[in-house]
């Protein structure tokens, strides 16, 4: 079981989650939007700033406490301006507001009109409506954007066809998708060095055996 191999089971279980038991579904869902983020991170220019802006952010992290909290400080970090008042949250919601994943690359200065991307990451099967969530429709009444923002939608799933091209392309609403085949394009070469994924957990489900009655 190389390093490949098992970050490629961990994103079948996480496509799979109908199939893991109730109170360990949110380790992978947390799980995933982290792999998420390692991804982007990948794909972007190394002085890109990539956080994770979603409930999987470590006590580190850069976006953490109330909503409003972390919403306010990213319209400072891309130096623009939150839309929303102190009546429009609710008390102690720590939520992301759709955002799962927010990245930006630097130019040097701190003025707005920059490259700014908002990721949601998913493993709902029913994913189409989620790539809304993120998208500059919604975004656009909570902060203003000097341009609009890239959408971009992360899920386990392989949405191909067996001849590479997408499985239903009407799917895709106006956002980046990256589906498992391009997280692994994304991730290659960085899946033994990966520690996003819970591990443990993947060697749990490979190593079970259903019994035979």
């Amino acid at each position: 079981m190389t390093a490949p191999r098992k970050l490629y089971s961990f994103l079948l279980l996480a496509a799979s989650l109908r199939c893991i038991e109730v109170s360990e579904r949110s380790v992978f869902t947390r799980g995933f939007e982290r792999v998420s983020a390692a991804a982007l991170k990948a794909w972007l220019p190394r002085q890109a700033q990539v956080h994770i802006f979603g409930t999987s952010a470590e006590r580190s992290a850069r976006y953490r406490g109330t909503l409003q909290r972390k919403l306010q400080r990213l319209a400072d970090d891309l130096s623009e301006r939150l839309l929303l008042t102190d009546d429009q949250f609710r008390r102690g919601d720590a939520g992301d507001a759709g955002g799962d994943v927010v990245a930006w690359l630097p130019l040097g200065d701190e003025n707005n009109s920059r490259l700014v991307l908002i990721a949601q990451a998913t493993c709902e099967v029913n994913w189409e409506h989620k790539q809304h969530e993120a998208g500059h429709a919604v975004w656009r009444g909570i902060m203003t954007f000097a341009a609009p923002h890239a959408n971009v939608m992360f899920v386990p799933f392989c949405f191909r066809n067996p001849d590479g091209e997408w499985f239903w392309s009407r799917w895709i609403h106006e956002s980046i998708l990256i589906d498992r085949v391009r997280l692994l394009w994304l991730l290659k070469g960085q899946a033994a060095s990966l520690t996003a994924a819970p591990y443990d957990l993947v060697d749990r489900a490979l190593a079970y055996r259903e019994e035979i009655i």
